[in-house]
Order: C-alpha cells, then sequence, then structure tokens
C-alpha cells in the first residue's frame, strides 16, 4: 500500500455517524463567531528547516502549560502520544518550520458532539503487540486504532449574578480507541460476532479551551517518551508505542521517520448566552 493511500486512511469518518466536513473557507481564527473545532494534520520528516530535529523545533512549546490533566497529559507520553500547547498564531510559522511532506490537510470538524475520528493507524493485517506503560497488549487482526474527540460550546465560567455575557469556550474530550475487526458473513450467514470497541479510558484528555491555544498531538518512540521527563514508558523498546501505532503509518519505516502531527484548533465565541436566559427581558 502506497503512503498516499494510508495517510488518505488516517483521517475521516465518525466514530459516532456524524461525517467532519472539508474547510471551506477561512480558518476559525477568521470565524471568531462560529464556535467548533478545525482539525488540520501534517505528514513531517526527520527534520525540519534548515536540517534541524522535529523534535528541536517544539521543543519552544515543551514546556507551556496545556489546559489537561498533567496526570493524563504524562499517561499519553508514556504510551507514545506527546500533546503540547501553541498559541493560535504560532501555527502557521510552526507547520512551515517543520516542512510537511505533500499537502496539508484540514477539516471543519464544528461542535461534533458524538466520538470523531481524528486520525487513524492502518488495518492490522496480522496481530500486532504494542508496548504500552502497563505492559504489552496484543491488539487482533482486523482491527484499527486510532484517536476520537468529541467537542461542544460551553461557558469559561459561570456565575448567574455576573453582568453582560459570559465568555465562551469550547469542551474537548479525546481518547484512544481500538475498533476490532467487523463482523464476517458468508451468503448471508454471520460467521463471527463483532467484538466492542476497546476505549483506552485512562488516556482519555478532557480540556476546557478558551481558543487561544491549539492543541498538537504527535507520536513518539519508547526512547523518545522517556527521556527528560519522569515518565514510565513501554519496558521491552523493540515494541512500537500507542502513539507509533496510530500517527507511523509502516514499522517497515526508521523509527522517528514520517509521521503525523494532529493539530486541533479551537474557534471560541466571544460570548456564551443560554436562550432560555436570553429570552427573559
Amino acid at each position: 500500500m502506497t503512503l498516499a493511500i494510508i495517510w488518505a486512511a488516517l483521517v475521516g469518518g465518525c466514530a459516532g455517524g456524524g461525517t467532519p466536513h472539508p474547510t471551506q473557507s477561512g480558518s476559525p481564527v477568521e470565524r471568531p463567531e462560529t464556535a467548533g473545532m478545525e482539525l488540520c494534520w501534517w505528514i513531517v520528516g526527520d527534520s525540519g528547516e534548515g536540517g534541524a530535529p522535529i523534535n528541536h523545533l517544539l521543543e519552544p512549546y515543551a514546556s507551556r502549560p496545556v489546559p489537561l490533566s498533567w496526570r493524563a497529559v504524562e499517561a499519553w507520553h508514556a504510551n507514545g502520544l506527546r500533546v503540547m500547547a501553541v498559541p493560535v498564531d504560532d501555527v502557521p510559522l510552526l507547520r512551515k518550520s517543520l516542512m510537511p511532506v505533500g499537502a496539508v490537510q484540514t477539516q471543519w470538524l464544528g461542535q461534533a458532539t458524538r466520538w470523531t475520528e481524528i486520525a487513524r493507524g492502518p488495518t492490522l493485517a496480522a496481530p500486532l503487540v504494542v508496548g504500552t506503560d502497563s505492559g504489552p497488549l496484543t491488539l487482533s487482526a482486523g482491527g484499527h486504532l486510532k484517536l476520537a474527540m468529541r467537542c461542544w460550546s460551553t461557558a469559561a465560567a459561570w456565575s448567574p449574578e455576573a453582568a453582560g455575557p459570559t465568555v465562551g469556550a469550547l469542551q474537548m474530550e479525546i481518547a484512544p480507541i481500538f475498533t476490532p475487526a467487523p463482523a464476517r458473513q458468508v451468503l448471508g450467514q454471520m460467521m463471527t460476532e463483532a467484538e466492542p470497541p476497546l476505549m483506552f479510558s485512562r488516556l482519555g484528555l478532557e480540556a476546557t479551551l478558551l481558543g487561544e491555544d491549539a492543541i498538537l498531538i504527535i507520536a513518539e518512540g519508547p526512547g523518545e517518551s522517556a527521556t527528560g521527563r519522569n515518565v514510565r514508558g513501554p519496558e521491552d523498546l523493540a515494541l512500537p508505542t500507542l502513539g507509533e501505532a496510530i500517527l507511523v503509518p509502516e514499522r517497515g519505516e526508521a523509527r522517528g521517520g514520517r509521521r503525523v502531527v494532529v493539530v486541533l484548533t479551537p474557534s471560541v465565541p466571544r460570548a456564551f448566552r443560554l436562550l432560555a436566559t436570553d429570552s427573559v427581558r
């Protein structure tokens, strides 16, 4: 399977039944009154502008606080998923410095209130063992790993006594999910039963986004996950991390080679109003 086909499969679809729509005009920054999320993904290589390693180019954002539980962020690190907060205004320059390979893919998800795929690993031709911080995990053939998200408009802080409009925000949840192979039929007869999806609830992230930062997600190998952080990662470094299994297309490529960078940019209205409240004069 060519890289173009593999990467085309990484985004799309909806875990809950809705379908993301390609962005038609502008970015969320240009649509401040439209609540929702823009999904963008880039394919990057080992190095970016000036031959600088990708991790070096991301280093300015590594120490920035993220609007997420630090325990959840560390659990992601331990499983090969690095998550960072990047100022929205920095995203275009960062994308340029990372020098993405091929076209940049963008989708306007809006308020995706049902679980929606934001990245998808290839369908497994054979069982795959991934290394996690709690030990090896065997994933069955025919299934695939993905990152799924849902989001909706909310208030950053609510006070009935506050005068004027309440500041708006976007509530976001992200979780890795393994979807097993679908049920198999032969001549109309059900030969196998479909297993339910496995959600890694312990790795669920929740955040209230104010629109100032975009959320960036990138895969890490076992060595990268443990470097410079007090993180317990996979004990068997020969196994791919969960992040690699989702965001790196083929094990045949060199570790730290081409991988997907997922960028989620929130669009937050300046004010959040309850319709029932607004109707009272």
